[in-house]
């Protein structure tokens, strides 16, 4: 059975996250043109020595694109590697993957434990994929203790910061199907208390 559905996070410019320097900023932007355009041989020689100087953005691409194949030979071990160097310094889809890894055992001995780990610090950013993921473990037990109220707040969570769609509604059946089946209402009542305070505390969590 497949246990974590989540795909990996598309390639997404956030400026914010960039260097200051104008010329890796430079070659970043051509990387995702050529991007754009198929290029992913082209798109991997611009990011690879921006990722090598700290880029993390650069980092989180060239992982994926050794994660998938994209203009290099999919590697295993050199995705772990540059998802790390980006999650290290706090890259949300990042941690996510590096999560989706460890949980599979994808490059790396499969560890449950690792995975919450860095699928609580992305849905502490606000990340919905994350918070998904975390509610599975939490609900099932895997890698930490079951706990359906924390499986809960982070289910409802989920379905509040994704947009209209397939995911929203999947979060929010699951979250839903394990109120009504193993929760009672004093356990519900304290999960959405605890949703509405987390939002509240965190207005600007990324999505």
């Amino acid at each position: 059975m497949k246990r974590v559905v989540l795909a990996l996070a598309l390639l997404v410019l956030a400026p914010s996250c960039a260097s200051s320097d104008s010329a890796d900023q430079a070659a970043f932007e051509r990387g995702l043109a050529a991007y754009g355009e198929g290029d992913y041989a082209a798109a991997f020689e611009q990011w690879l020595p921006l990722a090598e100087r700290g880029h993390v953005l650069a980092q989180y691409d060239v992982a994926l694109m050794f994660d998938n194949g994209q203009g290099v030979p999919r590697n295993d071990a050199e995705a772990l590697r540059w998802y790390g160097e980006a999650a290290d310094s706090g890259h949300a889809g990042a941690q996510n993957n590096l999560g989706l890894m460890y949980a599979a055992g994808q490059g790396v001995a499969r560890d449950d434990a690792t995975a919450v780990a860095w699928w609580r610090k992305a849905a502490q950013q606000g990340y919905a994929n994350a918070q998904r993921n975390l509610a599975v473990m939490y609900a099932n037990g895997w890698g930490t203790p079951t706990d359906h109220v924390q499986a809960h707040l982070w289910f409802d969570l989920a379905a509040m910061k994704y947009p209209p769609g397939e995911d929203r509604d999947a979060a929010a059946i699951q979250r839903d199907r394990l109120a009504t089946t193993k929760m009672s209402k004093e356990q519900v009542d304290e999960a959405r208390r605890l949703a509405r305070s987390w939002a509240a505390s965190n207005p600007t969590a990324t999505p």
